[in-house]
């Protein structure tokens, strides 16, 4: 484990600002918050790629620190006091290679658990890595909660839920970027060209919304969920006045076997979610169902505007939104997110690739 060969010299209580250029350094970052320090209000830098391969991660935001016993109903209760990061962590659009956390856990990723406002985990690629665990799984982010951004990152990974496939334990989030996007929370940015599995609440970029908004992000990896349970190419679940908006999916999204709610951007929308889907593309026939929101619950959608398409450089007239038909993908992108990003960042390299940002890490 990497715990035994961690390096957090580097680290002061007076400084505010950090630089790593090595997997002992990032590794001491995960002791450092995984032993109570949080990382609020200071940045970590990412100076150079880092390669993590030589032995086993254990995420930046992971398990509990200490206990604690509080009064509760005038009877004393011990609870665990978890770890979680509340900084900024820019990668400089660097890449870590090479992680791979195979426990039986949960709250996995390069980093566990992520929370608070102004926290911001940016500008990564995560490549040749490999995550898995019972719940909230993902390349990037394992959960993310209160406020904090997810934004410019990019997963080559591979992402498996084990152990869960029983009826109690279903809804666990498992992602390509992001297993679980919490409250006031916000993924954006980000690619997929990986593999993620599990049984329920799969998606391509983030696993579960709740109550955030995942945008502008694409799917070109492989979602795989569980028989008639929730896989999205983009997300896998949406529960509670979601966004999911200017995404698009070109990656095959199948179940092992119903396909009930399996769909190309979002697999299975919550009863009474008043979520809204705006606009979001994708490949023609790329789910299995063929469907881009595939099981909808009463008043799961407030508004569903997706829109299919056959290839990088066709023209869409199906409207997917009042005005802009007859354009490409790229021009669709650029025009949703300049009109709520002031972002028109969107490119091709040529007529038979598809749209890619232009501050996006490279692999």
């Amino acid at each position: 484990s990497w715990v035994d060969h961690a390096d957090s010299t580097w680290y002061n209580d007076t400084e505010t600002e950090f630089t790593l250029t090595t997997a002992e350094q990032l590794a001491g970052l995960a002791s450092l918050v995984n032993n109570g320090n949080d990382f609020k209000g200071k940045t970590v830098k990412l100076g150079a790629d880092i390669d993590l391969s030589e032995y086993l991660w254990v995420p930046i935001g992971y398990g509990f620190y200490k206990t604690e016993t509080i009064n509760l109903f005038g009877r004393p209760v011990t609870i665990k006091v978890y770890s979680y990061f509340k900084g900024i962590l820019d990668g400089q659009n660097h890449k870590i290679t090479g992680a791979v956390n195979n426990s039986n856990s949960s709250y996995i990723g390069l980093l566990g658990r992520v929370s608070g406002k102004e926290t911001i985990v940016s500008n990564l690629l995560v490549d040749d890595s490999y995550f898995s665990g019972t719940k909230k799984i993902g390349a990037i982010v394992g959960s993310l909660g209160d406020n904090a951004v997810v934004d410019n990152c990019v997963s080559y990974a591979v992402v498996e839920g084990i152990g869960i496939d029983t009826e109690e334990h279903t809804r666990v989030s498992y992602g390509g970027v992001v297993g679980e996007n919490g409250t006031d929370c916000w993924v954006q940015n980000c690619f997929f060209y990986g593999r993620v599995k599990g049984y329920d609440w799969v998606g391509g970029i983030v696993g579960e919304n709740n109550h955030a908004t995942t945008r502008n992000c694409a799917n070109y990896g492989v979602v795989v969920g569980g028989d008639s349970r929730a896989a999205g190419g983009i997300v896998g679940a949406v529960r509670d006045r979601d966004w999911v908006y200017n995404c698009y999916n070109v990656g095959k999204v199948v179940s092992v076997g119903g396909n009930r709610a399996t769909g190309a951007i979002v697999g299975w929308a919550e009863k009474d979610a008043h979520a809204k889907v705006v606009p979001c593309y994708y490949l023609k026939d790329s789910a299995s169902s063929g469907r881009g929101i595939a099981d909808i619950s009463k008043n799961g959608i407030d508004t569903n505007s997706t829109a299919d398409f056959n290839g990088p450089g066709e023209n869409m007239y199906d409207t997917c939104e009042a005005g802009t038909g007859g354009m490409t993908l790229v021009e669709k992108l650029n025009v949703w997110s300049k009109r709520v990003m002031d972002y028109d960042g969107w490119e091709v390299k040529d007529d038979k690739s598809y749209p890619t940002l232009k501050d996006s890490p490279i692999r």
